[in-house]
Parts: structure tokens; sequence; C-alpha cells
């Protein structure tokens, strides 16, 4: 018996290697092998309209999600926050004040994320402080329940900070396989290198997300804008949490400040017109329970998507933000 298995398994085995050394499948295993090869020592492409620089985007995520009792100011918002609002620049050599932007992408006032932007503050700071960036998305149900916060914070409780998953490792490793093997993305890859304009976005220590195009769009955004405020209108219920909480934080000696970042003016008129927000309504009660409301012209400022301020005008916005709010503190 044993003897038979033997021969079974050598007359598979060499079935095996006969089939392998078909040319077709020759062809194929050596070409899959020059692939991986190539794509594992070519230099890294970044192909289509965006150049990362700065940190690795797994590295700002693994800093960013362990904030914890480290702050003397929080900046907390969406999107228009994170790329609008530098630390460094807030702090303009303001020497030991610790600032962090604790912003994340359409990042919506559920009081998870309340609790998380406390959290970072250090409660033995003298100077506690939050600067909430209020915008009518941040105060709709989709931002509240579909965010980069949320994306973040389910990759922490799983353990996957700061660690590549299986797409990960191959797109990290061999970039130029990775790109090759998926044809839908190489040809839209394809198509993006050859359009016109270029996006820089550079991952920054302190939370910030400092961006740029080239050439810039300052009047984008309105159609996608219009179509969100189609469907998504601001609760109330989330506008009046909001109010809550800082009512709260003052209780509690936390001083508070709000803000509403430039945009494209079509864009702040959709805002105005079409979302349902009531800003005037909404700063009064900002500052009826405590808060300071924090007004800007709102014109003459650089978005360079039509929504996001570009890299030099969020450091003008950010240097003018710190002179209202870090010489009261003490």
């Amino acid at each position: 018996m044993f003897s038979l298995n033997n021969r079974e398994t050598s007359r598979t085995t060499g079935a095996a290697w006969r089939v392998l050394l078909e040319p077709t499948a020759l062809t194929l295993i050596l070409s899959l092998g020059a692939i991986l090869l190539a794509g594992r020592w070519l230099p890294d492409f970044q192909p289509g309209r965006t150049t990362y620089l700065g940190l690795p985007s797994k590295d700002y995520w693994r800093i960013k999600m362990n904030w914890n009792a480290c702050a003397d100011v929080v900046l907390a918002g969406d999107s228009r926050i994170q790329v609008g609002v530098s630390p460094a620049h807030m702090a303009d050599g303001e020497r030991g004040l610790r600032i962090v932007n604790y912003a994340f992408a359409h990042a919506g006032y559920s009081q998870g994320y309340l609790d998380a932007v406390e959290s970072v503050l250090d409660p033995k700071s003298p100077n506690r402080t939050i600067v909430l960036g209020i915008t009518p998305l941040s105060l709709t149900s989709i931002s509240e329940g579909q965010n980069e916060f949320l994306t973040q914070m389910k990759r922490k409780r799983e353990g996957r900070l700061g660690r590549s998953d299986r797409r990960d490792f191959w797109e990290e490793h061999f970039p130029a396989a990775w790109r090759f093997l998926q044809p839908r993305r190489s040809i839209r890859d394809f198509q993006l290198t050859f359009s016109k304009g270029r996006y820089f976005i550079e991952y920054r220590r302190d939370g910030w997300l400092a961006a740029r195009a080239e050439p810039p769009r300052p009047d984008g955004g309105v159609a996608t804008y219009r179509k969100k405020f189609r469907r998504h209108k601001v609760r109330q219920e989330i506008a009046e949490r909001v109010i809550r909480q800082v009512e709260k934080w003052r209780r509690d000696g936390i001083a508070v400040y709000g803000v509403r970042t430039p945009t494209n003016p079509a864009v702040r008129e959709l805002e105005n017109t079409a979302s349902g927000f009531d800003a005037q309504g909404f700063a009064a009660a900002f500052e009826k329970v405590g808060g300071t409301w924090v007004v800007f012209d709102l014109d003459g400022w650089l978005c360079y998507d039509g929504t996001h301020l570009d890299r030099e005008s969020a450091v003008r916005f950010s240097r003018e933000l710190g002179k209202r709010i870090i010489p009261e503190r003490e």
C-alpha cells in the first residue's frame, strides 16, 4: 500500500511539473515573477494628481489617534479645520503652548467625538482651550455617522493603527506591481497623470494637513455642496448638542471658541441658504452659554479646491486666529 501511494504521488507530482513546464504556463509564471521584481525595485511613482509629503500617513494617524491629556489647545472640526489651521503658526513663537489639530475629514459633532476632543486636553493645564470649527455639514447626520474619526477609531480598537493590512503590504512593498495588476486603477491613474493640475498634501506631526493645488481651483465645490445639501440638512438636535457641550466645558473652566472657516463665496451662499443652518442664531446661542464666537472677514482667502484653504492662506488664517485667542490666555 505504501509503495502504491508513493507511485501515485510521484505520478501526480510529475503531472504537475509537466503542466508548469508547458510554454504558456511557464510564460505566465515568469511574467508574474518579472512584474513582482519590477514592482519591488522600481522607484515608487505616484501617479495621478496627488503628491504626498511629510509623515507617512500611517504614522500621522498613529500619532494623532494616541493623543491623550497632552494639549493646552485642541482644534476640532472637519477637514476645513484639519486643512485650514496650523497649530505651529497659530502659536507663532509662543513657547510652551501645546496646540494640536484634532480635526478629521467629514467629522460631525457626535457625542463620541466631543468626548474625544476633551480627552486630548491636559486636565492640569491652566490654559485649557477648545476651538470648534463650525460648518453646516459638521451638524448633519451624514457627517455624524460616516467620517474619518470613526474610521480611525475603529482601526485603533482593532489594533491596526500604524500597521499595514494585506492590501497596504502589497501597495507599500510592490507599488508598481500593485498598480499594474489593477487594470481599472491603472487606466484611471494614466488619465489623471496627463490631466491638468496637481495636488500636494503634507502630513504634519501636530495634526495639520497642509495642502495646495497647481493650479488652484478657487471656484470649485459648488456642484458637490448643492448635491449634499439637497439630501442632508443641518439637524437641530446636533446643533443643540454642541451648545450644551460648550456650556458644560465653560462650567468646567475650559475656554471655548467657535469659528467659521473661509470658503468659496458661492459655497458659503449655499451653506447659508440651502443647508438649513442659522449662522446668526447658532453664534448667538454659542455666546449665550459662555463661548466666544470669533468673527472673520471670510473674503480674500484662497481655497485651493473651492472649500479648503491652501497652505499659504492656512498659515495666514492660523496666525490671525492665534492673535484672537492666545493673548487672552494666562
